[in-house]
């Protein structure tokens, strides 16, 4: 698609079948049966549409045209999923680690322990085979850039560098592994860093902590915490034919995502003749349109108030603080030890591990300043719903498909949000807010049957942090047979509202906090039908 004032450039990547069989055999179990032809056009500004037959063309043409623009972006950001930023990048030196930034080592030791590429490629192994496809494509595509490129044609910042590597399946795993647990496991790598047992001797308990302190440091650990100031987050409006001239659906999307980094937007049109038509953004190393757009409906995303995980409050065996005691039974905790390689201190410092204590329910953290601290009495560990979520891909997939909201929600049926709310709206006149997002399914009176100690408890109310009891085993979350996943709230039981009015959202939640239900919350604020005089454009 091209303005009549722009000036396209447009080049085809022939994959013979030779070639592009050897390039994914290195990267992926099955070969595609053939080659691939991919059209890739780019109009003035840059921006590329890219064609192809199949989702493993297209996924091919955007793993490459994102290389041409991002390629040491990328090629660091693989650093970063391998675990390999300090023995390239140096120790100490910084990086990004989801939202937030973090010694290298520290980030190096938190990925080697969380990131099981034997569980995630059992969980990518029950994804639709045209996921799988444009997954194998992308690597295919990115590598093949690499390729032509060569390692002196690309960019200074990354030109003859060693980390340039090929890519893998098992790296785009790992990368939508990191964008799924960035609102929750991701966000609070650091207390996963921080936990370690207290010493032989050590009191009983830590000194009690001012509420006030506790509630700012869990937001410097928060999902929305941004070290530039104020809160990450976005807008989206959505108008239904009540509230526009010409009666069809009108969105404004106003996402506030980073500007520099993996998690920046990049836009592309994808197309495959006769089946597929779709422009938008996408973020990370991704294949699909995020926020985007087809002839018939348009969505955006902002970031859904949803908690993704909930801390669980450990009762210790008193003469070992790495014991823990469910139903009056006592369970030790896995120790695991992780250790940089030698080169990652140039082989003259000790090497640099360290040990992550797991448990049943997830994970030890530590936030001692927000009295989560472990001590002789208690630990805490984390749960995160949206470890091995593998859905997103194929949702996004769905939702390019679409012809009216309706579509867009059932798109979402498998759960693969995992942190956002969906706004949109549709060439029938339709809007839409939905949170079809990952939540535990934990409800209000077990948030109360299950209430950990007071000082702990208090953090729901001041912080929004559920803590749970992590002594009775019937704290754990319920399970929806309904549910994408087990111990996640069922899409039938999360909000969404389909209205001719508007509806709005800027990262807050879609209830307030007046003792109204979600229904009858949303009733109130969407049943407003005042019409908008200036309206610049809508779905045609």
């Amino acid at each position: 698609m091209t303005s009549k004032n722009a000036t396209p450039s447009r080049f085809s990547l022939t994959a013979l079948s030779v070639g592009l069989v050897a390039l994914l055999a290195a990267c992926a179990s099955t070969p595609p049966p053939g080659g691939r032809s991919v059209t890739i056009e780019r109009t003035t500004f840059g921006i590329p549409h890219i064609t192809a037959p199949d989702y493993e063309g297209l996924a091919y043409g955007s793993a490459y045209a994102h290389a041409q623009d991002n390629v040491c972006q990328t090629a660091e950001h693989l650093l970063t999923l391998r675990g390999e930023r300090s023995q390239f990048l140096g120790a100490q030196n910084t990086g990004d680690l989801g939202l937030g930034r973090a010694p290298n080592a520290q980030i190096d030791l938190f990925i080697r322990y969380h990131m099981d590429d034997a569980a995630l490629a059992r969980a990518g192994a029950t994804t639709s085979p045209d996921v799988q496809a444009a997954l194998r494509g992308y690597v295919a595509g990115y590598n093949r850039y690499l390729q032509d490129a060569g390692p002196n044609g690309l960019p200074e910042a990354c030109r003859g560098k060693p980390w340039v590597r090929p890519m893998t399946t098992g790296d785009l795993s790992r990368a939508t592994e990191m964008s799924m647990i960035q609102g929750g496991l991701g966000a609070l790598a650091g207390a996963v860093l921080a936990a370690v047992p207290p010493a032989p001797g050590a009191k009983t308990s830590a000194a009690p902590v001012d509420l006030k302190e506790a509630v700012a440091e869990i937001g410097r650990h928060s999902f929305n915490a941004n070290p530039e100031g104020g809160e990450l987050g976005s807008n989206g409006w959505a108008f239904g034919r009540n509230a526009t001239p010409d009666g069809k659906g009108l969105l404004l999307g106003n996402p506030h995502f980073p500007w520099t980094g993996t998690n920046r937007f990049w836009e592309m049109h994808l197309t495959i003749p006769g089946k597929l038509d779709v422009m938008g953004a996408t973020g990370g190393l991704s294949p699909v349109v995020a926020i985007g757009f087809n002839k018939d409906v348009a969505w955006t995303h902002t970031v859904s108030t949803g908690k993704r995980f909930t801390l669980y409050e450990l009762k210790l065996d008193p003469n070992d603080p790495t014991v823990y005691l469910v139903d009056g039974q006592p369970k030790k905790m896995v120790a695991r030890t992780v250790a940089l390689p030698a080169a990652a201190t140039g082989g003259t410092a000790p090497p640099v591990q360290h040990t992550f204590y797991s448990t049943d329910w997830g994970p030890v953290i530590s936030l001692s300043r927000a009295g989560l601290g472990w001590t002789a009495q208690k630990a805490y560990a984390i749960r995160d719903a949206n470890t091995l979520n593998v859905r997103s891909a194929e949702s996004w997939m769905k939702m390019a498909l679409a012809r009216n909201v309706t579509e867009l929600r059932a798109a979402m049926g498998n759960q693969g949000m995992p942190w956002i709310n969906t706004i949109a709206a549709d060439r029938d006149g339709n809007a839409m807010y939905a949170d079809l997002s990952v939540v535990p399914d934990v409800s209000a009176d077990m948030l109360k049957s299950c209430a950990p100690s007071p000082a702990a408890a208090a953090l729901l109310n001041a912080a929004g942090l559920p803590v749970l009891d992590g002594s009775r085993s019937a704290c754990a979350w319920n399970r929806d047979s309904a549910a994408a996943a087990p111990g996640i709230i069922a899409p039938a039981r999360m909000p969404v509202l389909i209205t001719p009015d508007y509806v709005q959202n800027s990262n807050d939640s879609f209830s307030d906090r007046a003792g109204l239900s979600s229904a009858e919350y949303l009733g109130i604020w969407f049943r407003r039908t005042e019409r908008l005089g200036a309206v610049h454009a809508s779905l045609r």
